[in-house]
């Protein structure tokens, strides 16, 4: 006889990442739009890290999107061991993993970079010789303040750090400006 399931499990599968079984990125925006709401009633800092692996699609391409595929569970596992437990972690594109936190900017900035180390310290081959070569991650760091008033300006704002943190070089933390 076939398992039935019920309706708060396929919603929970549908707001999931089939490869990392993060929460994905409509579940991290739907998250995202309610915590924004929530913060023009309280004084909480809400804080977005955006994590976009270095040289991801040359690892894919040289290595297979086998491959690829574990390296992005490995770095996913990585990750919420990372994170605190109420912080909001998702698989946000193909090789970029949101992290959502309310926090204020120096506390999110120390916690970028020490995700940072990880994954450049846990994501190599002696760590896990299912990988094939070190990986290592660009983090940008926004704080959800004034002029930002939408979920696409705050977002947009961290792509843009991630980009900063890639042209100095990658594998660094970028910190938007505020205001």
């Amino acid at each position: 006889m076939a398992e039935q399931n019920s309706p708060v499990s396929i919603r929970r599968l549908a707001s999931l990442d089939a490869l990392t079984l993060l929460y994905n990125q409509a579940h991290f925006n739907r998250a995202v739009g309610r915590r924004i709401e929530q913060l023009k009633q309280t004084s909480l800092d809400l804080t977005m890290i955006l994590l976009d692996v270095d040289g991801f699609k040359d690892y894919n391409d040289r290595f297979g999107a086998q491959a690829g595929d574990v390296a992005l569970r490995y770095l996913a596992d990585v990750l919420q061991e990372t994170v605190r437990a109420d912080d909001l972690l998702a698989r946000y594109g193909s090789d970029e993993f949101a992290i959502l936190m309310t926090s204020q900017h120096e506390a999110a900035a120390a916690t970028a970079e020490r995700i940072r180390a990880t994954v450049e310290a846990r994501c190599s081959p002696g760590q896990n010789p299912e990988l094939r070569q070190p990986l290592t991650a660009s983090l940008g760091v926004v704080i959800f303040a004034a002029p930002l008033t939408t979920l696409d300006e705050f977002t947009g704002r961290a792509q843009q750090a991630v980009q900063q943190a890639k042209q100095a070089g990658k594998n660094r933390v970028a910190v938007a400006a505020t205001g």
